[in-house]
C-alpha cells in the first residue's frame, strides 16, 4: 500500500437560480418581526458566478474499481453574488 499526496485546483461556475432576503426586526424582549422579500427578478443579484477552489489530499488506496482517500478542501467566490454595496 502506497500513499501518494496530491493538490487539486480549479475554477468552477455557479448559476444562481433564486433569491430571498430575510429581515428579523426586534428589541431586547421577545417581539421579534420576520420579514421575506423573494428577489427573483432583481437585477441587483448575478445570474452567473465563478468560483476558485483548492484542495490537498493523500490517497491510502487505489484499484481500477476502487479508491480510498483523505481530502481537504477551500472554496471561494471569486465576484460577490450581490452587485454594488452590500
Amino acid at each position: 500500500m502506497t500513499r501518494n499526496f496530491y493538490m487539486r485546483g480549479g475554477i468552477g461556475t455557479i448559476v444562481n437560480i433564486s433569491n430571498s432576503t430575510t429581515f428579523m426586526l426586534g428589541d431586547n424582549s421577545e417581539n421579534k418581526t420576520r420579514n421575506t422579500l423573494n428577489n427573483f427578478s432583481s437585477p441587483n443579484f448575478r445570474r452567473f458566478n465563478f468560483s476558485g477552489n483548492l484542495g490537498f489530499g493523500v490517497t491510502f488506496f487505489q484499484s481500477t474499481g476502487f479508491s480510498l482517500y483523505a481530502q481537504t478542501n477551500i472554496e471561494t467566490n471569486l465576484l460577490q453574488l450581490k452587485k454594488g454595496r452590500i
